[in-house]
């Protein structure tokens, strides 16, 4: 059934709200949970049992190297056994890696610099420059004084040039990968018009990337209507760590809004002190017990306005983030 894949894909994203189209962009029920279990049972073998016992049976860390349509794919959000059970994401650690040595062996040792560098752009709240500036120094404000650098404000460097002065970088800005070519994508907005700050200014000798890049804002072929392949998404991830990043997170699809704000937030404030393996589960788990206001989530439609509760459990907040990191 592998000619069916790319179509199963698409439905269920379509189910969660990953993809924008007619109408609500949320779901109305849970009923792309069907799909999810159908798509299941087609990537992993059938005939073993419930998926935790039978098939991933004793495995606590699942180290997902997809390929092609797969890589819009959240495993996270696969059922581990009928349609109403617990979650992939919620029973084991699931993580992503571009390749199996990239899986295994790392590029870099983690990050002794706990300084965040940050590139915001109007991610937040693109039609209120005011509020989208409010909820910028709200995510500066969560960090210790001196912690966070802004990007280009306080050092004017190109994203690939952030390990000078940082062990982290956030990029709270749309990334639009170039549909011809990827490694000639900016990384932030600022960087657009800026000669070589491209993606592929990252594997420049000598390397200066950090140790950690979070893309809040990645926006994959997936959520801007280009043919979808993966391709833009994996060669992402390797340029980084091959430049010398270990840590990378991006978005499938990019959300903005208070959700990723709220996210972020909780993310920055415990990254100098715990890392990216420990911080970003942490603020997930957040984001996934907040309450939020349809009308500070920029991506939704008219009729999602309408609902009377949202919190950050829906997948379309939640599952959009990909964790890619070596083993150990």
């Amino acid at each position: 059934g592998a000619n069916r894949i790319g179509s199963e894909v698409v439905k269920l994203m379509r189910g969660v709200g990953a993809m924008p189209g007619r109408g609500s962009r949320l779901p109305e029920n849970d009923d792309w949970r069907d799909d999810a279990v159908q798509l299941r049972d087609r990537l992993i073998m059938e005939g073993t049992g419930p998926l935790l016992t039978g098939r991933l049976a004793d495995i606590e860390h699942l180290i997902v190297i997809p390929d092609s349509v797969l890589w819009y794919l959240p495993f996270e959000i696969l059922p581990t056994d009928e349609r109403d059970s617990p979650l992939l994401g919620d029973s084991i650690r699931v993580t992503y890696a571009a390749s199996p040595a990239l899986a295994l062996y790392p590029t870099a040792l983690p990050s002794t610099n706990p300084a965040i560098a940050l590139a915001a752009g109007k991610f937040f709240a693109p039609r209120d420059q005011e509020l989208n500036a409010s909820i910028v120094d709200s995510i500066v404000e969560s960090v210790p004084d001196g912690a966070m650098i802004g990007l280009p404000g306080d050092v004017a460097v190109p994203t690939s040039r952030s390990g000078q002065f940082a062990g982290h970088l956030i990029v709270a800005d749309p990334t639009v990968p170039n549909p011809a070519s990827t490694l000639d994508s900016p990384l932030a907005s600022y960087e657009a018009s800026t000669t070589n700050a491209r993606l592929r200014s990252w594997l420049g000798f000598p390397s200066n990337a950090p140790g950690s890049v979070f893309l809040a804002g990645f926006r994959s072929n997936l959520d801007s209507n280009r043919t979808i392949s993966g391709n833009e998404i994996a060669l992402t991830i390797a340029a980084l760590q091959y430049s010398g990043v270990r840590d990378v997170l991006l978005s499938r699809w990019a959300i903005g809004g208070e959700s990723t704000a709220s996210l972020l937030r909780e993310y920055a404030q415990e990254l100098p002190f715990l890392g990216p393996a420990k911080a970003f589960p942490r603020a997930q788990r957040i984001l996934r017990r907040s309450e939020l206001s349809p009308e500070g989530e920029p991506t939704l439609t008219k009729s999602d306005l309408e609902r009377e509760t949202l919190t950050g459990e829906e997948p379309c907040f939640w599952s959009s983030y990909l964790f890619a990191t070596p083993v150990n």
